[in-house]
């Protein structure tokens, strides 16, 4: 393995002019700076397509912008949701054969849940979520090319995670600064600091670091505050578990100790500086466990829609079709659920798999979450056990509350499959 100084030569440059970038935000406001951000990191894009270091800083950082870009700048049509899938798209196309020569355990399962997906879109009842499904969920090999190109580089990653981890910190105080900015859907704003995470630990648990760095540990704590006051509980629940194996990942005891306490600090202060949103993040919690309330008041509906799903199966075991779960929900005519009559997507990967693609697509998909926390058991010993477990966890908890569309939680995914690549550190293939 080498360390490229092209790695800091392009890290240190991007995360200054986030910086900068997002500093502006502090007068213009969210929007103003968000929108330079995207539009400076598409262009950057043009010119990954030829270095491979670029394309992984700028691909990760779209990753980590793509939730927010998303409900902010771009509100309708196919470009809202598919900016990012385009991008990723070419690049699948140009890493092609980094693609194809892929053997890793979790490039071969989940290329084979694409297939069944595909072959689920010949008897769905809605065509275009149909597409946008398999779309989602195929780029993620455009990010995966990208990352695997690159994957040498023993000093990308620390850069990576700098540059998203700066940029999360400074963004997330121009959000909470701009009073039109906490309008935003909270739980679509929670992915931002939460891919901020996901860089970190990419970054700290990979082998034979094992370790974090003092800053990247205050950066993830900011990451951490902010996450928190979204008021997504489900993200909260995944930045806390990143929290876990960061802080577990220290060897020393005494630093261990520090690190909670600088965690605690930070975390705390953000709070009581955001007082609002911290007492509004408390009592989503507290409500969540509210026995007085109902199960579908506290889930926010989305109980409804997993018993929903639930049955919708036990009628089609073998799925009703890639993309079928709205249509699916609005004629199950159960006058006893939220929404009823309305077409809703399941918002969890899990029983939209489980509703769409039936058995099958389940276990594949379930051998997939797996596959991450089974290749860091078979090599425990060289270090890989921590980032395994971490992946899994984080894919299968996050897909308890999500779907497929955000990126951040395929940076993670595809981040952990190319720095584990068979090739690079001499470990085992599928």
């Amino acid at each position: 393995m080498k360390t490229s100084p092209a790695s800091a030569y392009w890290g240190l440059r991007l995360t200054i002019l986030t910086s900068v970038l997002w500093s502006v935000g502090l007068f213009a406001g969210f929007k103003t700076a968000l929108l330079a951000n995207v539009v400076a990191t598409f262009a950057l894009a043009a010119i990954g397509i030829f270095r491979p270091t670029v394309a992984v800083f700028t691909v990760a950082y779209l990753a980590c912008l793509d939730s927010i870009s998303r409900m902010y700048l771009i509100d309708s049509g196919l470009f809202r949701w598919n900016a990012l899938n385009y991008l990723l798209l070419v690049l699948l196309f140009v890493c092609l054969p980094t693609v194809l020569k892929a053997s890793d355990i979790h490039s071969i399962i989940l290329l084979l849940f694409v297939a069944l997906l595909v072959a689920g879109l010949l008897v769905t009842p809605d065509i275009e979520n149909g597409v946008q499904h398999v779309l989602n969920i195929a780029t993620s090999f455009g990010i995966l090319a990208c990352f695997m190109r690159a994957r040498r580089d023993t000093s990308l990653w620390l850069w990576v995670a700098v540059l998203n981890g700066v940029a999360v910190a400074i963004g997330g105080l121009v959000f909470y600064l701009d009073p039109q900015a906490l309008r935003l859907n909270p739980n679509g704003w929670s992915l931002f600091p939460l891919a901020g995470m996901f860089s970190i630990c990419l970054a700290s648990l990979k082998p034979p670091r094992n370790s974090v760095s003092p800053f990247l540990v205050l950066l993830a704590a900011v990451a951490f505050g902010w996450t928190f006051l979204s008021g997504s509980r489900g993200s909260t629940l995944v930045a806390l578990i990143c929290t876990l194996f960061l802080i577990g990942a220290e060897k020393q005891r005494s630093r261990r100790a520090g690190y909670l306490a600088v965690w605690a600090l930070v975390c705390l202060g953000l709070a009581v500086w955001f007082a609002t949103s911290g007492q509004g993040a408390l009592h989503r919690i507290e409500y969540t466990f509210d026995s007085d309330k109902s199960i579908t008041g506290r889930s926010s509906g989305r109980w409804d829609l997993i018993v929903a799903g639930w049955r919708i199966f036990l009628e089609h075991p073998l799925g009703v079709g890639t993309g079928g779960y709205s249509v699916s929900f609005a004629e199950l005519g159960d006058e006893h659920l939220a929404f009823r009559g309305f077409t809703r997507q399941a918002h969890a990967g899990w029983i939209k798999t489980l509703v769409e693609n039936g058995i099958a697509g389940t276990l594949i998909f379930a051998a997939y979450v797996c596959s991450f926390a089974y290749y860091g058991w078979r090599r425990r010993r060289q270090g890989w056990l921590a980032l395994g477990l971490l992946t899994s966890t984080v894919l299968a908890i996050y897909f308890g509350f999500s779907e497929f569309q955000g990126k951040c939680v395929w940076l993670l995914a595809a981040g952990a499959a190319a720095v584990m690549d068979a090739r690079s550190e001499g470990t085992i293939h599928a």
